[in-house]
């Protein structure tokens, strides 16, 4: 389904894309590239996995390893983009936000206690992410502790969503500020 024409449309477009790119696997904007930055490191991208995206505050939210770059990155600078891209639509959505980080507490908890063991198991390793190893799998700790689990909260504060089409490209750019979505046609 192609972008809407209607500017007033494509908020909520983009919203019902990511809410079911945080439900189905098959989606191919369930794995976007989250890309952080930091003044001692400069910017860094990975593929992540969208757990679920809540379209009344617009908020993406992805898991991670609380010992991983990603968490220093957003340690030293909150602000995160997530880029999406569906090759079947040739649709790229890029999400600007500021991060919320929760390595502690009531929220992470309940988080981590509601995934699988296998995906309690991601958590486990007893070195961090990135470390070098002598056998490409890492030791896990025996028990599946919380203790590495991380949640990462994305509340967006800007759309940039741009479709690739034979007969045009259309880019459009949607600010959210003050509780008011502002949206524009921008050149692609």
């Amino acid at each position: 389904m192609p972008i809407p024409t209607d500017l007033n449309q494509i908020p909520d477009w983009i919203a019902a894309q990511l809410v079911r790119a945080g439900v189905d696997r098959k989606s191919a904007m369930k794995w976007p590239v989250l890309v952080t930055g930091s003044d001692a490191s400069g910017s860094s991208g990975r593929v992540v996995v969208l757990r679920r995206f809540e379209p009344q505050n617009h908020r993406a939210v992805i898991y991670t390893d609380r010992r991983s770059r990603k968490m220093k990155d957003l340690a030293e600078r909150s602000q995160a983009e997530l880029v999406f891209f569906d090759p079947k639509q040739m649709l790229q959505v890029r999400l600007r936000g500021d991060a919320i980080v929760h390595a502690d507490g009531a929220i992470k908890d309940a988080t981590f206690d509601t995934l699988s063991a296998r995906s309690q198991s991601d958590y486990s390793t007893i070195t961090a992410p990135g470390a070098r190893l002598e056998k490409p799998q890492p030791e896990r700790e025996l028990n599946l502790s919380r203790d590495h689990f991380a949640l990462i909260e994305i509340d967006a504060f800007e759309y940039d969503v741009l479709s690739l089409e034979r007969d045009g490209h259309r880019r459009a750019l949607i600010e959210f500020s003050d509780q008011q979505c502002h949206a524009s046609w921008v050149t692609p």
